[in-house]
């Protein structure tokens, strides 16, 4: 994966602190004192350059490329995005228990991926307390998301608060996962919904919520939907 996202980059530079946030971007968080163990690793065996002049750049060598090329960097694919967490998953770990957090986490793939299975869609990976997966790109994802909140409420899971985003773009597809900046943006709105709310990107509907985003240069055009379908109130 480091690979693949240094290779992306255009074999430009890249910050520590970018590949932080783009691993974020593609549901793959990790402590950034990992990452420089990695890369220090991937710097001894002659595969990424690194400068520590000002902090830590990273860019991959000729053998590097040569590496990344063969493992290939992705296609993007056109695609509707969606992830979705559960509310509260850490403080339900704390009082519940790790077998009580598995179980949850468990519930909320495999109901996600029968949801979503007639929409073209499947699950790419599960994130420990949320699920990242994929639409066909004219899918509508609003009734398939508002499913996984129904079906989470019974089949002997918790009634579990969650939050939603969807977005229709072009990920990069690299084996079974993705990641990239559709990813990313994805991320980000999952963290700007409110419990029990779906956040979807909306360019074209005229006086849609302009939501400002971290790591995301313009503000962009979303609709909040609740993941409580009116037939079900």
């Amino acid at each position: 994966m480091l690979l693949a996202l240094l290779g992306s980059h255009g074999g430009e530079p890249v910050s520590g602190e970018q590949l932080l946030e783009r691993l974020s971007g593609a549901g793959r968080p990790t402590r950034a004192s990992k990452v420089l163990v990695t890369l220090l690793g991937l710097e001894t065996a002659g595969l990424v350059g690194v400068d520590r002049s000002d902090g830590y750049c990273f860019w991959l060598t000729d053998e590097g490329t040569s590496a990344a090329y063969a493992a290939g960097h992705g296609e993007a694919v056109a695609a509707t995005v969606f992830m979705v967490d559960l509310v509260g998953f850490t403080a339900f770990t704390e009082t519940a228990g790790d077998d009580a957090a598995q179980h949850a986490a468990t519930a909320l793939t495999r109901l996600t991926a029968e949801a979503v299975r007639g929409s073209g869609g499947r699950v790419v990976k599960s994130l420990g307390d949320g699920v990242l997966g994929l639409m066909a790109p004219e899918a509508d994802p609003v009734e398939p998301l508002q499913a996984i909140h129904r079906r989470m409420q019974g089949n002997g899971a918790a009634r579990w608060s969650l939050r939603a985003a969807a977005h229709r773009g072009r990920p990069v597809s690299h084996g079974d996962d993705i990641f990239g900046a559709d990813v990313n943006l994805v991320s980000r709105l999952c963290a700007a919904a409110a419990p029990d709310e779906l956040v979807l990107t909306c360019p074209t509907e005229a006086g849609a919520e302009q939501v400002v985003l971290r790591g995301v240069a313009n503000p962009v055009a979303v609709a909040r939907v609740p993941l409580v379908a009116e037939t079900a109130l």
